[in-house]
């Protein structure tokens, strides 16, 4: 991600970077450098709804239930979204029913990123 750009260069340079600096961005530095292959455990995009990587799984949580003013009739939103990125790189297959507890704890992981103060510790 390009916010992990800060916390990289921070480290680079010998910048400490307080707490409420670049709270969302963590040092890849030795991935950059190519010293580390792995790089991070995961990664949120933020390019429309919120989805989660990690590893060669992708998760996007169910989109949210509508109320139509004329009607009152609630319209659920779109379903989670699973994807196994190594075998369908494209995202053409969604998973989630076939790997419910897989699609959960991305669910939690997301939702608990989501809420925290940042996630750079």
């Amino acid at each position: 991600n390009q916010i992990d750009f800060i916390a990289s260069f921070a480290e680079m340079f010998g910048i400490n970077l307080s707490d409420i600096e670049a709270r969302d961005s963590r040092n890849t530095l030795a991935a950059f450098l190519g010293t580390d292959s792995k790089g991070l455990d995961y990664m949120i995009e933020e390019a429309g709804p919120k989805a989660l990587r990690l590893g060669d799984w992708k998760y996007i949580p169910e989109g949210p239930s509508r109320k139509n003013k004329k009607t009152n009739k609630i319209k659920k939103g779109k379903p989670a979204e699973l994807y196994n990125l190594d075998k369908d790189p494209s995202e053409q297959d969604n998973v989630a029913f076939k790997h419910p507890e897989k699609a959960e704890e991305m669910d939690r992981l997301l939702k608990q990123l989501i809420k925290a103060d940042g996630v750079r510790k």
